[in-house]
């Protein structure tokens, strides 16, 4: 049986010999006719020629076209230049642009009335300060997306800096501002501009690093637990503007117990007056409280229920915690009780003077109102959550496997243990068991100036959404593991987070304001009204079930064609639907 023809079409090189010695080399295209039985050129291709007596390959000048072949090309040259002239016309006539405007809208809207825009252009000078706001618009527009995705993205989004944000840009900006201090200090003057007495709440965050290059990221303490060194963000946030004011930067393994001080000194730099400083219990010491008394500073700090002064008014409010007059009114999970008593401080002189000299002990007795609270639901998780150590720590044991140094501890204050040959009998030392669970779901807040409990725990727990704070500017663009590997371009890219941390902390919290009054009669007959209630109960219900990125998401589908034609201007922007047109005007937006 023959073979079937492949069909495969063939490339050869022929060399052709002229009449004049010159030889022509040609490229053949060819197939197999299976019908004709032999190989048909396709196509013939002249590559070059050799010159007689010569073995170098020169090129040959092209053929010369005949009358008709010539007309035909000048044809379909006068044709396409015709088309071009014809397609040049209409881009002189026709300018358009298509750009996605909600969400920058959204957040010119919130740079502007939130006032970070001003302080930033403020501070800064003018190129610095609009790469700052645009890379700061990107992180919260992107939910941390990476930055070198920057450029892509602002193809289709406006952004203050409009000549275009590169990789070398934001780095550049990042060097520049971790440099200069004077503009950073610059904005947070601005920031604290005419707070006055304000509570201003202190709290600490770490944030991870893999590079080796920054002195300033040591091993200490490590929120994350990962194992690697960090550096410490202090953060000042106002309590009645719900948004951070200032930030400071220290070394990983600096306590915050040791902070305050300088907390103090910045907030007097800022012109802060009359503020409320509040803490948690990691910067509550006798260290910290003496400076507060010796600087005429009011606080507000949560202080361990086991210190030495502090436990037995816990033990005296026990009995008073279970009376239903000790609930709170606005919260009825919390009981609470109030005293004050007189604590002496004391401390070394730096100075001489009223004589004492330097080194000498000095003392001071002032008044603390002591706020104790038990949680209800606090005082449940905790007990569980100890009977069920207590109860693996007891299996442990039996099994004589070794145990860690608060462990044995443990062991030793509520386990009773006998010993019978080769088997380990363990049992529970009840008082010591029942004496424990007194103390559970209890915390404990001091002040020199607030003396209502109810003021002090709502202003207390105003600072739990600092939390969330922490929680955003740490999944922003790695923001626990910065890719910056030098302390100056990571303090300006700290500083960018910053302002990036305003801008979310407005439209959070005027989102969750928000939701607080829809759907609610305002006394307003024209918004009183069965449809106008329902509307904003659905807008209520929509946000209640979004987070923040989700709803910035919705808004970025909203493109505007800008067309210009002539004399003739138009632009129009994708339609709104009635939640999301009251969504905006409840920011405040015009649309």
């Amino acid at each position: 049986m023959s073979r079937v023809a492949s069909g495969k079409i063939l490339k050869v090189t022929v060399k052709r010999k002229q009449k004049n010695g010159d030889i022509y080399v040609y490229e053949r295209e060819t197939k197999y006719d299976p019908e004709k039985g032999y190989n048909v050129t396709l196509n013939s291709k002249l590559l070059y020629k050799i010159p007689f007596g010569s073995d170098t390959p020169v090129p040959t000048r092209p053929k010369k076209l005949s009358k008709k072949q010539l007309e035909k090309q000048q044809a379909q040259q006068s044709t396409t230049k015709k088309d071009t002239d014809i397609f040049n016309a209409r881009q002189e006539e026709i300018d358009a642009s298509c750009e996605r405007t909600g969400l920058t809208s959204i957040l010119h809207h919130v740079g502007k009335v939130s006032g970070i825009d001003k302080a930033v252009t403020h501070s800064m000078q003018e190129s610095d300060a609009l790469k700052a706001l645009s890379v700061a618009r990107y992180i919260v527009a992107t939910d941390g997306a990476p930055l070198p995705q920057i450029e892509e993205w602002q193809l289709r989004h406006v952004l203050p800096y409009t000549q275009g944000i590169t990789e070398q840009n934001y780095h550049d900006l990042f060097k520049s501002l971790g440099l200069n201090e004077t503009a950073r200090q610059k904005l947070f003057t601005y920031m604290g501009k005419d707070i006055s007495s304000d509570s201003i709440i202190f709290d600490s965050t770490t944030v991870s690093t893999y590079s080796e290059n920054i002195d300033d990221a040591r091993f200490g303490f490590n929120k994350d637990k990962d194992g690697l060194p960090t550096i410490k963000i202090l953060t000042f946030y106002s309590r009645t503007k719900k948004s951070p004011i200032a930030f400071n930067m220290q070394p990983g393994d600096i306590s915050d117990k040791v902070c305050v001080p300088n907390a103090l000194k910045e907030l007097d730099f800022l012109d802060i007056d009359r503020y409320l400083l509040v803490t948690d219990t990691g910067f509550c010491t006798d260290k910290a409280l003496t400076t507060y008394f010796k600087n005429n500073r009011k606080f507000l700090t949560l202080i361990n229920k086991n210190r030495s002064w502090i436990k037995p008014l816990v033990e005296k409010a026990l009995p008073k915690l279970t009376e239903i007059s000790s609930v709170n009114e606005t919260d009825y999970n919390i009981h609470q009780w109030s005293t004050s008593v007189f604590h002496e401080f004391t401390w070394q002189r730096k100075y001489n003077g009223n004589d004492k000299i330097k080194g000498d002990e000095d003392t001071l007795k002032r008044r603390v109102y002591v706020h104790i609270f038990r949680s209800e639901s606090r005082n449940r998780d905790e007990i569980e959550a100890f009977t069920r150590n207590l109860l693996e720590l007891k299996k442990r044991v039996e099994k004589n496997q070794e145990l860690s140094t608060a462990e044995e501890k443990q062991r030793d204050q509520f386990l009773a243990i006998t010993k019978k040959g080769d088997v380990t009998r363990v049992s529970f030392k009840e008082k010591a068991y029942q004496e424990a669970l007194k103390f559970k779901g209890i915390f404990v807040l001091i002040s020199n100036s607030i003396k209502d409990p109810n003021t002090a725990l709502t202003y207390y727990r105003q600072r739990e959404w600092i939390e969330e704070f922490f929680k955003k500017l740490k999944n922003n663009v790695n923001a626990s593991k910065p890719h910056v590997w030098n302390y100056d371009t990571f303090k300006g890219k700290m500083t960018v987070q910053f302002i990036a941390m305003v801008y979310y902390s407005w439209l959070y919290n005027a989102i969750n304001e928000m939701k607080t009054t829809l759907g609610k009669p305002n006394g307003d007959p024209r918004h009183d009204l069965k449809q106008v209630l329902d509307e904003e109960n659905a807008l209520k219900s929509w946000l209640n079930n979004k987070s923040l990125q989700q709803i910035l998401m919705r808004f970025d589908s909203l493109e505007t064609v800008k067309a210009k034609r002539k004399n003739k201007t138009i632009s129009w922007t994708t339609e709104l639907t009635g939640r999301d047109k009251l969504f905006l005007q409840k920011l405040g937006m015009k649309f």
